[in-house]
């Protein structure tokens, strides 16, 4: 008599390939999101310490180059946050 032999068998094997490289991708895009919230946090941030350090300057005289320089570096924070975003 034959052995037993389960039909179905490279299905399932293949069943359970797909499941495990599902796990696998599951897991890379968790930590993907995980690191693009770090990288908006850290975007908010600078933006807010750009803008802080412009009020802070701007409670003493100030020439237009100094500001002009702070208007592109918030502008430059934003778009980075935009970016992130």
């Amino acid at each position: 008599m034959k052995a037993f032999r389960f039909r179905a068998e490279r299905v399932l094997e293949w069943r359970t390939i797909a499941a495990n490289s599902a796990r696998g991708a599951l897991m890379r895009a968790r930590e993907s999101v995980g690191e693009a919230a770090d990288d908006v946090s850290s975007a908010e941030a600078r933006c807010d310490d750009s803008e802080r350090a412009l009020r802070a300057d701007l409670d003493a005289p100030i020439e237009a180059g100094i500001l002009l320089r702070h208007r592109n570096w918030i502008d430059q924070q934003r778009a980075a946050r935009a970016a992130c975003q």
